[in-house]
């Protein structure tokens, strides 16, 4: 996956990347030295120093981020996207306009920076659509996470966002070449029950999910269509309940209109 998305390095160009120190970092690192591009690095605050990185960010327990960039820091900085591997993503794209503003001349604010983190919006990525803690209600959370990787970050992010012990209801499926099993596995101690159903595309018989669900001892029950599902699972919600659609982007694309605005 490194190598193919290291296609994107073209000779004359600029590239930076938060990906950490490992076997990905290396694939990148060799592609950009093959095509003689400059890599730049974004780490946090509290990683080993490396001589090309142009960005630290350190991220408190609020969201709130501090920026050191080559011009200055960026304190207080707040974005708009949930989840704690955002703050990574925010400081890449920062990283990126500060090559712009220092090596290519282009004019950019920081309050532009902090107004364009501010609005930033991806539909699907720890989208909370309904936050019923400041009133006591219940949550409902979308997440496209459909393999092992996306099921550790999810879980971290969850663990961040919402503590160590709360338990959620879980409604998800799977689109074929995706296995549930492991899928499930990682977020198992975290589920208090799951929902089973279908994505539109190309899903997985749904037996493979409720199998996978009982096989971790978790309770399930299966809702059709994915629809149905969704929306019968937040009507019945109950106060300080987090509802959480992921297992694909298909699925969370079903999400009613009605609870998505």
């Amino acid at each position: 996956i490194a190598f193919e998305n290291a296609g994107i390095l073209k000779t004359g160009s600029i590239a930076v990347t938060a990906v950490p120190p490992g076997e990905a970092k290396e694939v990148i690192e060799r592609v950009a030295q093959e095509k003689s591009v400059p890599l730049y690095t974004v780490a946090p605050e509290d990683q080993h120093q490396d001589p090309r990185r142009l960005i630290s960010y350190q991220r408190d327990a609020s969201g709130s981020l501090t920026l050191r960039l080559p011009s200055g820091t960026l304190k207080d900085v707040h974005p708009s996207l949930r989840g704690t591997y955002q703050a990574g993503n925010a400081a890449t794209a920062v990283a990126a306009v500060e090559i712009l503003r220092t090596m290519r001349g282009v004019t950019i604010s920081d309050t532009a920076i902090r107004e364009g983190l501010g609005n930033a919006f991806i539909p699907g990525r720890f989208q909370m659509v309904r936050d019923g803690r400041p009133t006591g209600g219940a949550t409902l959370l979308l997440d496209g996470a459909h393999n092992v990787e996306g099921a550790e970050t999810l879980g971290i992010a969850l663990r961040a966002e919402f503590g160590e012990d709360q338990k959620y209801t879980l409604i998800t499926g799977a689109k074929q070449g995706h296995a549930p099993g492991p899928f499930l596995e990682i977020l198992a101690p975290l589920i208090n029950k799951v929902i089973a159903t279908r994505p539109s595309f190309r899903p997985v018989d749904i037996t493979e999910v409720v199998t996978a669900a009982e096989r971790l001892n978790l309770p399930v029950s299966i809702v059709e269509p994915a629809t149905s599902a969704i929306l019968e699972t937040w009507r019945q919600a109950k106060s300080g309940e987090v509802v959480v659609v992921t297992g694909s982007l298909y699925l969370v694309g079903e999400t009613p209109e009605e609870l998505r605005n």
